[in-house]
């Protein structure tokens, strides 16, 4: 004979994760547990509700930026990628500073970070890092050659046969 046994149906909530890169034209890689996978032609992945989702930003000259988390509604999630500038300085011991912080920084690529390098006994330098002309900035080198501070005196000796000597501390 035939036996009817109850079946309890139930209907997955399905959420989209979109990620909003910038830059625009970034790689965006998503995946869902369970074998989902990103629609095609998009930066978007719809799944089931708590469904952890892993995604990866990249694009060259930019660091990656790897994210995930778990469903529970449609989400957006703007994603900006870093760029790692590093100051190289001549004399080497000059102290270097990125947004007054270390000689070498991961910032975000669409701000302008600003850096300074100074030593005593040369002239200090500082300078902003612009945008290019796509809105961002990519990871870079900055290399930077400080004068020597150089300076002149005038002495003059009273009486005029006076002997004059200077002694020089320092480099």
């Amino acid at each position: 004979g035939n036996t009817t046994l109850p079946v309890n149906l139930t209907a997955l909530t399905m959420y989209t994760v979109t990620i909003r890169p910038f830059p625009l034209d970034s790689a965006v890689t998503l995946a869902g547990e369970g074998g989902y996978e990103q629609t095609e032609g998009t930066n978007s992945i719809t799944v089931p509700e708590g469904t952890k989702v892993t995604y990866v930003v990249s694009k060259s000259s930019l660091d990656p930026f790897n994210g995930s988390l778990v469903v529970s509604e449609n989400k957006e999630i703007d994603v900006v990628l870093n760029a790692t500038i590093t100051l190289v300085s001549d004399p080497e011991d000059a102290v270097k500073k990125i947004n007054n912080k270390g000689s070498s920084l991961s910032v975000p690529c669409n701000t302008s970070p600003t850096w300074a390098v100074s030593k005593n006994g040369y002239i200090s330098q500082s300078g902003t890092i612009e945008k290019n002309n796509d809105g961002y900035i990519v990871t870079q080198t900055v290399n930077v050659v400080l004068e020597k501070q150089t300076y002149l005196f005038a002495i003059s000796a009273l009486p005029v046969d006076a002997t004059i000597s200077i002694t020089v501390d320092g480099n």
